[in-house]
């Protein structure tokens, strides 16, 4: 009956305020006291982005349907997993505990918002530990993610926690929540791979090796040779999926450009030389990077605005390209400066990338000018 008359409540004030909203309430048993009402956090600035249709099964490591909010996090370097049956098979609560410590001692040792943390049941539990380890918000702060994981024992499948022990502090570091099911038939969770890849714990904290078969500290890379972990969380659909993203970002970006070379005429555009600049220069661009050119040109103002026309029209069709690949939606791929032979005499700002002693930049081959460069 708790649960109906809240879920009511929650769509009246829905209703009332035009937005979904948290709340934070007390009872004595009787009467129930509403303390704070606030509008649903989705991010700070998040927009949404669409769950990636063709990712290979095998690089499906979980998925979601439940209770989702809208973010993405990508360059996700390291999973914890607290494997569920293992920790309930802990006998005393000083072992759980001590799970709880090695926790603390990984969230202050792992890169930060470079890692995920997955459990069993409620993260921060404190009377009972079976129901989930019991750590404090400062023993997981620097998590990207907190997933709680919902495994069905008999007919009894866990509370969920949803965060409620450290609600506020979640929201305020903007660390997501997410929960997990994986006994549901429409859901993924790929646990084979988690149990059967390298565990790094030992290395890590080698005085904590007999929790190996506890905890499990895995790279993503490891996973998928030279990956890291992508997750995207569909509020809107209530969809969450996690998935390795193989490290081409950068290397497809520069094909991309090749190609564009390839195609583009440079005496028709007025383009003396093509420049690469930036992430997909350095070998760093991710999912979400741009492209970064700049263009030296000699051509008249007509030349540059059908120049820079069709620049737009590559860019859109390179960001719709992205997203199939990623699932993150860029409308415009490309990004496009423009320098003179005035700009290089004088050393402004976008030149100074060709004309640095250091070479910041790589010239790309236009196709007319191969055979002569």
């Amino acid at each position: 009956r708790f649960l109906e008359k809240m879920k009511r409540i929650l769509y009246i004030l829905e209703a009332k305020i035009g937005t979904p909203v948290d709340v934070e309430f007390a009872s004595d048993g009787e009467h129930l006291y509403f303390l704070q009402c606030r509008p649903q956090s989705q991010g700070r600035g998040i927009t949404r982005k669409q769950i990636p249709k063709n990712i290979n099964i095998n690089r499906k490591i979980f998925s979601a349907n439940k209770y989702v909010t809208t973010s993405q996090l990508e360059n996700i370097e390291y999973l914890v997993y607290v494997v569920p049956e293992e920790y309930s098979a802990l006998k005393s609560r000083e072992e759980m505990q001590k799970v709880a410590s090695i926790v603390n001692k990984l969230n202050q040792k792992l890169p930060k918002r470079k890692f995920i943390l997955m459990g069993p049941g409620r993260w921060g539990s404190r009377g009972d530990v079976k129901l989930g380890v019991p750590v404090n918000y400062g023993n997981i702060n620097n998590t990207a993610l907190l997933v709680e994981i919902a495994k069905t024992k008999g007919e009894y499948t866990p509370e969920l926690s949803f965060g409620t022990h450290f609600f506020q502090d979640l929201v305020e570091a903007d660390i997501k929540y997410l929960p997990l099911y994986p006994d549901d038939a429409k859901t993924i969770f790929n646990e084979s791979i988690l149990l059967n890849t390298k565990n790094y714990l030992e290395k890590i904290l080698p005085k904590n090796k007999n929790y190996q078969n506890v905890i499990k500290l895995i790279k993503s890379s490891d996973l998928l040779e030279g990956g890291t972990l992508s997750i995207i969380m569909d509020g809107d659909a209530n969809e969450a999926l996690a998935f390795l993203s193989p490290p081409d970002h950068w290397n497809w970006r520069l094909q991309k450009v090749e190609e564009l070379a390839e195609e583009i005429d440079p005496e028709l555009y007025g383009i003396e030389t093509l420049y690469l600049i930036g992430s997909t220069k350095s070998g760093t661009a991710g999912p979400s990077s741009d492209i970064d050119l700049i263009v030296h040109f000699k051509g008249t103002k007509d030349q540059k605005e059908q120049l820079i026309e069709w620049f737009e029209e590559q860019s859109k069709k390179l960001g719709k390209e992205n997203q199939k690949r990623t699932g993150v939606q860029i409308d415009d791929l490309l990004d496009v400066h423009f320098i003179t032979d005035e700009d290089i005499q004088k050393n402004t700002s976008w030149a100074t990338h060709i004309t640095s002693p250091y070479m910041n930049v790589r010239k790309i081959m236009l196709k007319q000018k191969a055979d002569g460069d």
